[in-house]
């Protein structure tokens, strides 16, 4: 079946992908655009300040622990964790469907180490929303 569709015209074929494929809401996507783009702006600009891609997250200029690290001070609106957690965190969590559903969220968010540090900082990222992504590249404290 697909060497038959491979050996349509490339308008048939286009056209018929047209008819099975959903269109994804526009938001969705530039959501996941945004999400792409600032993903590689952030490890770019703490590349050129010097930080490194090293599997040893101990390292003091490791780029996937001063990210984390940055990224969760973000969210908790540059607050220490041990003092309290602000509202704004607790909102960006709770855009997650799981929020609703698991106990423990803030911790299985924020402190589960358990979880690949590079998957802790997709989600972080990723549960951000375009504003804020932006908000978080233009800190002055790059």
């Amino acid at each position: 079946m697909e060497n038959n569709f491979n050996n349509l015209d490339k308008d048939l074929q286009e056209l018929v992908l047209s008819k099975i494929i959903y269109k994804q809401n526009k938001e969705l996507l530039d959501d996941i655009k945004n999400y792409k783009k600032n993903k590689n702006i952030i490890f770019k600009k703490y590349n050129d300040l010097g930080y490194i891609y090293n599997d040893d997250y101990t390292y003091d200029f490791n780029i996937y622990s001063k990210i984390e690290n940055d990224l969760m001070s973000y969210y908790n609106d540059e607050y220490a964790y041990i003092d309290n957690s602000s509202i704004n965190n607790i909102k960006k969590i709770n855009r997650l469907l799981v929020s609703k559903y698991k106990k423990n969220i803030f911790f299985n968010f924020h402190l589960n180490f358990k979880i690949n540090i590079k998957s802790r900082i997709n989600r972080y990222i990723g549960c951000l929303n375009i504003d804020e992504r932006n908000n978080f590249i233009q800190r002055p404290f790059f």
